[in-house]
């Protein structure tokens, strides 16, 4: 009963991963088009006018990112380069002053040797949301949560320092943060 339960969810993740959904794509070239889309899993999407025309690949390195409707719900991905690195494709949460973008990163934890007949454990492990802050063109790798130093980026606003001062923000409430910075200190 087991085995079968797994390969029921195996496929299910599979089926669920196949289809396409409708969505704009925004190319480097400055060109946006509507159709079917579906991301591939490591770079890039696949794109089709609709559910009869055959499917065009667009790769990261020609998208400026894309918007898809799940079940009527859109989210927005954007397509930023972090550092000297490679496109990496984000959420686009806020815009504003300041544009927020979110980024899913799975830690698989680590591994302990040992155990009855060479068998090992592994602890930790488990997703995250990493934040990054776009100002002025740059664009900030923020992390899961706020830190001290990250609040200096917000220093020429006297209400979100007032804010920071009596305690009213949390680390860990990035959007709030965001939002609250962009409706007060524009």
């Amino acid at each position: 009963m087991k085995k079968i339960l797994t390969l029921y969810a195996l496929l299910s993740f599979l089926f669920m991963n196949a289809q396409f959904n409708p969505g704009i794509v925004y190319l480097k070239a400055g060109d946006s088009i509507k159709g079917l889309i579906k991301i591939r899993t490591f770079d890039g999407i696949k794109y089709k006018e609709n559910k009869n025309s055959d499917e065009v690949i667009y790769y990261n390195s020609a998208l400026s990112g894309f918007n898809i409707s799940y079940d009527n719900e859109l989210v927005a991905y954007r397509l930023k380069t972090v550092g000297n690195g490679f496109p990496r494709r984000m959420t686009f949460e806020i815009t504003g002053k300041v544009n927020l973008y979110s980024k899913s990163v799975y830690n698989p934890g680590h591994s302990i040797p040992g155990g009855f007949a060479g068998g090992g454990m592994t602890v930790g492990g488990g997703s995250s949301t990493i934040y990054f802050l776009e100002i002025k063109n740059k664009l900030i790798r923020i992390g899961p949560k706020l830190k001290k130093k990250h609040y200096k980026l917000f220093s020429n606003c006297p209400a979100f320092i007032e804010k920071f001062n009596a305690k009213d923000i949390k680390k860990t409430e990035i959007t709030e943060v965001i939002a609250f910075y962009n409706k007060k200190c524009e």
